[in-house]
Parts: structure tokens; sequence; C-alpha cells
């Protein structure tokens, strides 16, 4: 599936679009490019501000960002930022899970779909001994055309509902499925930038 990043900047009511911005996950820091030399400074001057990014209508994220410098008097800067809600999702990435799904299925839907089995299961509708998996990834792989990836797909599937299930909701929520429903953007978003340095590093 198809989606790009974009970044918008904020504080008090000012909102700022760069010309371009990029994060790095590993190092908690990032870069952007400002349209011009006034936007540049305006970025340095107010140095702390919030960046929400999304990604399409997957997921979306909000970081907290210092500006640090500038490269000289070209319109690059520099800065450090944290998530909001800084629980260390991207530890949980697979690439060989995450990418075949981006690739043919909506991440957000799939991971959705997953946290209402949960919550129907904790509230006693389904019992995961039935055929509720199998009867989903039957519903999820009928929609994929090509016979030859159908298997790699559905081994990514049942991989990442074992990554929700059992590492994000005990490792990061400690067993908190509301909690967990209210994290779904900002653990679709990660999964996707991580994916997408991945890919930029292979």
């Amino acid at each position: 599936m198809k989606n790009s990043f974009s970044h918008i900047f904020f504080y008090d009511e000012e909102y700022i679009i760069p010309k371009k911005g990029s994060f790095d996950y590993r190092t908690k820091t990032g870069m952007i490019i400002a349209w011009n030399d006034e936007q540049a400074k305006m970025f340095l001057n107010v140095k702390r501000m919030k960046c929400l990014s999304v990604f399409g209508l997957e997921g979306s994220l909000v970081r907290d960002v210092v500006f640090e410098r500038r490269q000289s008097t070209a319109n690059i800067l520099y800065f450090k930022y944290e998530y909001v809600k800084n629980k260390n999702i991207e530890n949980y990435y697979q690439y060989e899970v995450i990418k075949p799904i981006m690739e043919q299925i909506s991440l957000r839907e799939v991971t959705e779909d997953i946290y209402c089995m949960l919550k129907d299961y904790q509230h006693g509708i389904v019992n995961f001994k039935d055929r509720v998996i199998s009867e989903w990834l039957n519903r999820i792989l009928i929609k994929i055309n090509d016979i030859d990836i159908k298997d790699s797909i559905e081994r990514a599937l049942i991989k990442y509902v074992g990554i929700v299930t059992s590492k994000l909701l005990w490792n990061i929520y400690h067993g908190d499925i509301s909690e967990m429903g209210k994290d779904i953007s900002s653990i679709v978003y990660i999964f996707s930038e991580v994916n997408c340095e991945w890919e930029k590093s292979l």
C-alpha cells in the first residue's frame, strides 16, 4: 500500500510545514530543510516545538522536538526529539513481518482487527479456541490475487498477531487492551517509519 509521510511542526497557534523532514529512530535525531532563510531562523528562535507526523491515512504520531543548530547559512536544521508517548514500540519491529503486510494490505486495518478480536475476547464474545483467527486470515487472504505470495503473507500475519498480542500488549501496555487501543495510530506510524528506514538501508 503506497502512502507518504508528512510532518507539521507547531507551537502555540502556529503551524509550519518545512520543505523536507527526516527522522532517525535509532538516535532520536532528525533534520529539516526550511523553505527560506526566514523560516529557518524562526525554527531556531522558537527552538522547542511539537511535530505531528502522518503516514497517509494509516497512522500518526506526535513528537517533542528541540532544534539544536543550523548548517552554516543553508536552510538545513538539525534537532533532537522524543515521542510524546515514549514506549519503545520500535523495538518490536520485524522487517520480514511488517514489510509484506505493508506491501499488500493496510497495516492499520490489520492492527485494528487484532485489537477488536482482543476486545471481543476480553468481553467473552469470542474464544480463540474457535476458528476466529483462521476465519479472519481467510477474509484477508481472499483479497490477495497473487497466489504465490499468499503463504508468505499468511505467515507474516500470524507473526504480527503474536507481536501485538504478546509483545506489545504485555511488554508495553502491561495487559491493558484499552490503553493499547488508544495508541493504534502511533503503533502503525512507528512501524511504518522504521520500515521505510530499513528499506533505505538495504
